[in-house]
């Protein structure tokens, strides 16, 4: 989920409890660029090993995921 200021979090649902668990948070805005005119994108890998989001006209942010489902350092591609 993200908002938009740029803060972001993964979510997920324990049926245990019943209750929704945050996994990860964070900011994920850039000091350069222009917003995208059509909006943010995200994608998450089909095989859960990275999330991409186009956030910043000319720029791909990646956000690589561990084999243990955590966040790895976010990195930015042209």
């Amino acid at each position: 989920m993200s908002t938009e200021r740029y803060d972001i979090c993964v979510l997920s649902f324990n049926s245990a409890t019943g209750e929704i668990v945050t996994e990860a948070a964070g900011n994920v805005s850039d000091r350069v660029g222009r917003p995208v005119d059509s909006g943010p994108i995200g994608l998450v890998d089909p095989d859960c090993r990275a999330i991409c989001l186009h956030l910043y006209t000319g720029f791909l942010k990646c956000i690589p995921i561990d084999d243990n489902g955590g966040l790895k350092e976010a990195f930015n591609i042209r």
